[in-house]
C-alpha cells in the first residue's frame, strides 16, 4: 500500500541513492499481454508477503525489510461494510534492533477501492478513489488511483497532510510485469513517497516484489 517501510525507517540512513536491482526472470519484458492488476490488489491484500529484501547504501551500511499483508474478519468504516487487512512491515539496520510498525487497510472488492489506513497509533487516512484499477492493463499504462486526507487520530478532526495514490504496470520478464503502487503523502515541506511494486502474472497472481522510499535525505531501494 505504499504506506508502512517510510514510517519504520530509517533514522540513521544518510544515503542520497541506493543501489538498484533484482526482478525479472531474465527474459525480454511481456509486450502485448494483458495484466489483471485490478485482482492483483485484492491478492495483495488477501496475504501477500514480500519478505527478505535488502538495500546497501554507498558507505556499505546494509539494510533488510519485509512487507506483510493479513487478511482480518470484515468489518466497516465511516459506516460502510468494509473488508480489512493488517499491513506489518519490518525494516532493520545491521546491528540495530528492527523497527516493526502496522496498519489497517479498509477496502472493498469488485472493483477493488481503498477506503481508509489507519495506523498502530491511531493515525488516519481517508481516500476518495480518482479512478479504478485495470482488469486486462498492459505494460507502461499509469494513472491516478485515489486521493487521501491524512487526521492525527480516529476523530477525522485534525487534519495533518494529505497522500495520493497511483498506480503503473511496468516492465518485469517475459510473462510477467510490476503492478506497483506509489504513495506520496506529508506537509508541502516534507514530502515521502514510498512505491510497492508486486511481481504479478497475467490473472494477478504475486510473487515477489520490490519497495523504494524516498524522503529527506533518505532513498533506499529494497529487493531480493
Amino acid at each position: 500500500m505504499g504506506l508502512g517501510i517510510r514510517g519504520a525507517v530509517i533514522a540513521g540512513a544518510s544515503a542520497a541513492l541506493l543501489a538498484c536491482g533484482g526482478g525479472g526472470d531474465g527474459q525480454q519484458p511481456a509486450q502485448g499481454l494483458r495484466f489483471n492488476t485490478d485482482a492483483a490488489f485484492v491478492n495483495a491484500l488477501g496475504g501477500a508477503s514480500l519478505t527478505d529484501l535488502a538495500a546497501v547504501d554507498p558507505a556499505g551500511g546494509r539494510y533488510t525489510a519485509s512487507l506483510t499483508y493479513s487478511a482480518l474478519p470484515d468489518g466497516s468504516f465511516a459506516g460502510a461494510p468494509a473488508r480489512r487487512s493488517l499491513q506489518t512491515t519490518t525494516v532493520g539496520r545491521a546491528g540495530e534492533p528492527p523497527a516493526v510498525t502496522t496498519l489497517t487497510v479498509f477496502y472493498e472488492t469488485e472493483p477493488a477501492r481503498i477506503l481508509a489506513t489507519v495506523t498502530d497509533a491511531g493515525t488516519t487516512t481517508v481516500f476518495a478513489q480518482a479512478t479504478r484499477l485495470p482488469a486486462a492493463g498492459t505494460v507502461g499504462q499509469s494513472g491516478p488511483l485515489a486521493q487521501g486526507t491524512v487526521y492525527a487520530g480516529t476523530a477525522l478532526t485534525a487534519p495533518t497532510g494529505t497522500e495520493t495514490l497511483s498506480w503503473s504496470i511496468e516492465a518485469d520478464g517475459a510473462t510477467t510485469a510490476l503492478a506497483c503502487l506509489t504513495s506520496v503523502s506529508g506537509p508541502a515541506n516534507w514530502v515521502s513517497t514510498e512505491r510497492d511494486c508486486f511481481r504479478i502474472d497475467g490473472a494477478g497472481n504475486i510473487s515477489g516484489g520490490t519497495i523504494s522510499i524516498e524522503r529527506p535525505g533518505v532513498a533506499l531501494h529494497f529487493w531480493r
